[in-house]
């Protein structure tokens, strides 16, 4: 038995039914959120036509992803001084992982 599989895709801006070929999908990305539409050709020029005005007058950005902050010695060592005082109140940490705010809030209480 044979199975044929056929795929429609419908225009995200009027949601008609694309014509084979003339499926273009969009990226863009506004105030750090990543967004992605379905258009059909004449929406994806009227894109261009909308996205171009503004774009001429943008600055373009690196694709380089934020770099993580490093965790410091200073930071590792307020850690470790504050997971030792809470063991001796007898309050539950774990070893490794982040220390509850309530925890740490009450070491800055007794510590200040």
């Amino acid at each position: 038995m044979a199975q044929k599989v056929s795929v429609t895709f419908a225009c995200d801006f009027d949601e008609k039914a694309i014509p084979e070929g003339q499926h273009r999908v969009r990226k863009f990305s506004v105030d750090g959120r990543d967004y992605e539409i379905d258009l059909c050709l004449r929406h994806s020029e009227k894109f261009d036509e909308a996205i171009g005005r503004f774009a001429e007058h943008a600055r373009r950005v690196s694709g380089r992803p934020p770099r993580t902050k490093r965790r410091t010695t200073a930071h590792r060592q307020r850690s470790a001084r504050i997971r030792a005082w809470a063991k001796d109140e007898g309050i539950g940490v774990n070893d490794r992982g982040r220390i509850p705010a309530e925890v740490v809030s009450r070491y800055e209480a007794t510590h200040s």
